[in-house]
């Protein structure tokens, strides 16, 4: 989960921890693309309104690094789906805020592969 509202962070984590989805955070872009490169992930929740750069641009890192361009991406933001800045790189989903978390974790659910889950 890449954010940097503390109180979604943790609501979130909290809420996917109990469906056995283990979460790691990151407050940053940059911060976000350095644990992926290291860590790798299954999946990415990538807040679009992040201190350091644009979450928008960090999703067209992410799609153009080979490591990273197969990771599945929901963007999280309260622009709609169909924004002009969604348009370069489409995320693999879009959950517009507000938004309840069911809808969150079936969409996490969908985009993960079989077995353990990172996000």
């Amino acid at each position: 989960m890449v954010g940097d509202n503390r109180h979604l962070t943790k609501l979130l984590s909290a809420e996917l921890a109990r469906e056995n989805i283990d979460i790691v955070e990151a407050s940053t872009a940059w911060s976000c693309l350095k644990r992926v490169i290291t860590d790798g992930a299954d999946l990415i929740l990538l807040d679009t309104d992040l201190p350091d750069f644009n979450g928008w641009y960090a999703l067209g890192a992410l799609k153009l690094m080979p490591l990273t361009q197969q990771t599945p991406v929901i963007v999280v933001s309260a622009e709609e789906p169909n924004s002009v800045r969604a348009k370069p790189f489409r995320p693999d989903d879009h959950i517009q805020k507000p938004f309840d978390t069911r809808d969150l974790i079936v969409r996490v659910r969908k985009l993960l592969p079989q077995g353990p889950a990172n996000t």
